[in-house]
């Protein structure tokens, strides 16, 4: 089951026959057969939102994974992860992109300023050189 016709995977100790998606999925086939046949549970946490979890997998559900283990160092990382989460720390902070876009217009515009209106050579060369 790890080839592009024939691919299944295994999230949280569940397998999924999901050779009707390869060509659908909006990352293309490679992620998709590159973990064809393998867990692949932290891997689909980091890219997929919840919904993907509730809307799109069940419908490609097999089965239980019989002889699935989650090895110390993975549940360990999987716990870190859960915290991240709980603090909100993917999250993205709107105001971060809002300051740097105020940052870069201020200087674009000092920058043109002193180049184009720039009383003596000095200034005009400055702003020049900060563009």
């Amino acid at each position: 089951h790890n080839k592009k016709d024939d691919l299944w995977m295994i999230v949280d100790g569940m397998a999924y026959d999901v050779t009707r998606y390869v060509d659908k999925h909006p990352g293309g086939a490679l992620p998709m057969e590159n973990m064809a046949g393998k867990d692949c549970t932290d891997v689909f946490a980091n890219y997929h939102a919840a919904k993907v979890y509730k809307n799109m997998l069940p419908c490609y559900y097999v089965g239980e994974v019989s002889d699935y283990k989650v090895y110390p160092h993975v549940a360990d990382f999987r716990r870190v992860r859960q915290e991240l989460l709980r603090r909100g720390l993917f999250e993205t902070d709107m105001r971060f992109y809002w300051k740097m876009a105020s940052w870069n217009a201020l200087l674009f515009f000092g920058a043109l300023y002193m180049s184009l209106g720039g009383a003596s050579t000095a200034a005009r060369m400055g702003g020049a050189g900060a563009m």
